[in-house]
Formats: C-alpha cells, sequence, structure tokens
C-alpha cells in the first residue's frame, strides 16, 4: 500500500516519540484493540518507525459501524487523568455511508480560529443542527474556561430563515460566521431576496466542509462587500486537517492548503499524477482521536517552502471514484444513480451524468443532467423519451437522506432533472459516469 507522510525528515524525527507514545495509550482503549484485532494488528512499540507506522490498518466509517458506539463511549476516560477533559462528543450520522446509524464522534474543546481580546460574537449556520449546536457548547466551554461571557454565539439553521431569523441576526450584531459553503450562499440570498435595509456586519466567514464555487463566493461578496472569507479542509467527525493560506491561495486557488501541523496527513494508493486519497491521524486524547482515518476525499501534494514558511501544500481534487457529488445543498451519490438507473435497464442501455450549480437572480440552484443512451426497444416508443426518464429518475433518486430530486425541484429547491438522450459515448480510458462542472 503505498502511501507517503506530508511532513519533513526533521519534523518526522520531533514527531516520532508522540506519536509511539499515542499508539501505546489508544491500544489500551477497547475501541482502538477492537479495531486493530479485526486486521490482524497487534501494536508492538518497539518497532516502531515510520515504516511500521504503514502497517497499522487504516480506519473507516465502514470500520466504526462495525465496532458500535458503545465502545467509543465506554472508553472515555478511561485513561484516569486527574481532571476531567473540557470537551464533549456528539453522535452523527454521515450522507456518504447511506446508513442511518450513528457513524463517528465530533469532539470539541475550543474554537477552531484565533480569537481577538474583544467580544466574539459568532453565527453557526449548519443543517444538521448538531453542528451548530456543537459551535454553541465550545463557545460557552471557552466562557466557562476563562471566567468570562465574551463569546457569544447565534445558531441557525440555513433552511428555515424567516423575518424573526432576520430581526434576531441584527439584533445579536454578529461580526462572524461559520457554515458549509452553500448554507451561507442560502445566508446572503435571504438578505439579497427580503427588503432589508440593513445587513450584518460581518466581517469574517469560516467555511468548510465542501468547495466553494466560484459563483457561491461572488454572491457571497456582492451582499456582504467587506467579508472575508476564510475556507478551510476539514471534516465533521476529524476537524481540520488543512489551513488556508493567502500566498497558497494566489498560486494555486481556493483548494489549496497547508496540512495541520499538530496533525498526521497522509496520501495513499497514489496513481501515476500523484493523486491519491488523504489519509489523516489526530493524535489527540485516544478517547476521541482517528488514527490513519481515510477521508474519502482525494489530492496531490508539493513540496515547496511557502512564503508564509510552511513546507508542504496540499490540493484538495475531489472525491474518491468521483462517487458523491454536493451540488446546490443536495448529494448527489453514484449508487444512488446506479441503484435507480438500474430499474430502468430495459429502457437506458448507458449512462453518464453532470451536476453543476447556476445562479437563478440571487440564489444558487444544484442541476443533475442525465445523458442516456436508451435501447433499441425504448428507442422505438412513440412517447416523450425525455420526460418519461426525468419523471421515472427523478421520482426515486435520493439527494438527502429524505427526499428525492423531483421532492426538491417541486418545492423550488433544486432544478428539474435534465435529460438528454444521445447516440452513443466516446470512449473513456477511465470511466467516470458522475462529475461536477463549473
Amino acid at each position: 500500500m503505498n502511501s507517503f507522510i506530508l511532513k519533513t525528515e526533521i519534523q518526522l524525527e520531533k514527531a516520532r516519540d508522540r506519536y509511539k507514545n499515542f499508539l501505546s495509550e489508544a491500544s489500551s482503549r477497547s475501541f482502538w484493540q477492537v479495531h486493530f484485532e479485526n486486521h490482524n494488528f497487534a501494536y508492538q512499540p518497539e518497532k516502531f518507525s515510520w515504516e511500521y507506522w504503514r502497517e497499522i490498518p487504516v480506519f473507516t466509517k465502514e470500520d466504526f459501524l462495525k465496532i458500535g458506539l458503545e465502545k467509543r463511549i465506554a472508553d472515555i476516560g478511561v485513561g484516569g487523568a486527574e481532571k476531567p477533559a473540557r470537551g464533549f462528543a456528539f453522535r452523527i450520522t454521515s450522507g456518504t455511508t447511506r446508513q442511518t446509524e450513528p457513524v463517528l464522534t465530533i469532539r470539541g474543546a475550543g474554537p477552531p480560529y484565533k480569537i481577538p481580546e474583544n467580544e466574539w460574537r459568532t453565527i453557526w449556520m449548519y443543517n444538521p443542527c448538531t453542528l451548530a449546536l456543537r459551535g454553541v457548547l465550545i463557545n460557552n466551554a471557552c466562557n466557562e474556561r476563562e471566567r468570562t461571557t465574551r463569546y457569544q454565539t447565534l445558531a441557525l439553521d440555513p433552511y428555515r430563515l424567516d423575518e424573526s431569523s432576520r430581526q434576531a441576526l441584527l439584533e445579536f450584531h454578529a461580526d462572524n460566521i461559520s457554515a458549509f459553503p452553500y448554507a451561507m450562499s442560502r445566508f446572503a440570498s435571504f438578505f439579497a431576496e427580503s427588503d432589508a435595509k440593513e445587513l450584518p456586519q460581518l466581517a469574517k466567514a469560516y467555511i468548510g466542509g465542501d468547495f466553494l464555487s466560484d459563483k457561491e463566493g461572488r454572491l457571497i461578496r456582492s451582499i456582504f462587500k467587506k467579508i472575508e472569507l476564510e475556507i478551510s479542509y476539514g471534516l465533521a467527525e476529524f476537524g481540520n486537517i488543512g489551513r488556508p493560506c493567502r500566498f497558497l491561495a494566489g498560486r494555486y486557488g481556493r483548494n489549496a492548503y497547508h496540512p495541520r501541523q499538530s496533525y498526521l496527513v497522509e496520501l495513499m494508493d497514489l496513481d501515476k499524477n500523484g493523486i491519491g486519497e488523504i489519509v489523516a491521524t489526530n493524535p489527540v486524547s485516544p478517547d476521541f482521536a482517528l488514527i490513519r482515518y481515510r477521508t474519502g476525499d482525494i489530492g496531490r501534494a508539493i513540496r515547496e517552502k511557502c512564503e508564509c514558511g510552511m513546507q508542504w501544500t496540499l490540493i484538495l481534487e475531489g472525491r474518491k471514484g468521483f462517487d458523491i457529488v454536493k451540488c446546490g445543498g443536495a448529494m448527489v451519490v453514484r449508487q444512488e444513480l446506479e441503484r435507480v438507473i438500474g430499474w430502468l435497464k430495459d429502457d437506458i442501455a448507458d449512462w453518464r451524468a453532470e451536476a453543476r450549480e447556476i445562479l437563478q437572480g440571487n440564489r444558487i440552484m444544484g442541476e443533475l443532467a442525465v445523458f442516456v443512451k436508451p435501447t433499441p426497444s425504448f428507442a422505438r416508443k412513440n412517447i416523450n423519451h425525455a420526460s418519461y426518464l426525468a419523471e421515472a429518475i427523478g421520482g426515486k433518486l435520493y439527494v438527502t437522506p429524505t427526499e428525492t430530486l423531483k421532492n426538491l425541484a417541486d418545492s423550488h429547491r433544486f432544478m428539474p432533472l435534465c435529460i438528454e438522450l444521445v447516440k452513443d459515448f466516446p470512449v473513456d480510458q477511465k470511466l467516470v459516469r458522475l462529475k461536477k462542472i463549473n
């Protein structure tokens, strides 16, 4: 399994004892004991080296489902620390596994950004609300730790913004916001479409969890003229993996980051172009840590000294296998498309799909186009082939955990499914059935 670690030789030498001891602690927890046993691995501290590190079994969301949440919870506090950790954990589900059971725990112990000395008023705007609640608890923990009240929080659901929300926002006087890209664009659309003469005076937006498209960026900046967008790369269940850098943004664009120094970031299963899956370890308390966690994202690395002093650059390329596309607040999953189209095998000989975001007025909308090569028998039918397929696919294709594409289109939250009939497809060296286009 080819992989390399995004740290210099000197950094690896300095980190060696830390990770050796961290693994010893983790190996005493029942959760990691079960994981290692499932993969026929037994940690031997005396053998530790960075080559040995690569023998440690990787960890996936499916591994978590096999082990179960109970083991994770039972391990909390096993280390016997004199003072309880100022932290908390949530259990969440994951759209990428298409499972309804809790998948991973989210840990929170402090704000993920540098805080000025004065009052700090943050909007946490997420759906699911678990992530917004996490923001509330983070700021409450900071207030408790500092014996202050300067960390103020307003939690909002981006799908339930109304007049009372607008009034609360103006009264709150927020100076920053934390949100996913699509939620932030909905927030901008909400004020653009209202008759409000007053806007929240936001100085900064912390954005992560997905790519920020050019259309979303333009919409946000057209409404909040002075806002600074800080785009990081991270996962709800893991934390930040990549930090933004203004020098990188100018050189490589918005999807280039410096790997977080206190974590271990690897690239695994590299192809001939040097692109591989991003695998990460956060050596926090073993109660909450994830060891060699397969993110499902792919990227490439560049070793060069940046003007800011950092030595490595991580460029995010997308999802592994291009199996998941987030678009306009929905999630198009290749396996879900295959499931639905599988019911139409007598009508569809072959297919490809493209997702994109379009700007309609002041609103970002997702759109999915499916290109279909019909079977000869279906092509001979005297019907409107595109309308038939749009109804048959859109009505069964789930793009959120509870709603189909047709549900979203009927409520004007997504564009109606577009079907285009083709005679044939070009021969692809690497077949990509689903992709996102700008």
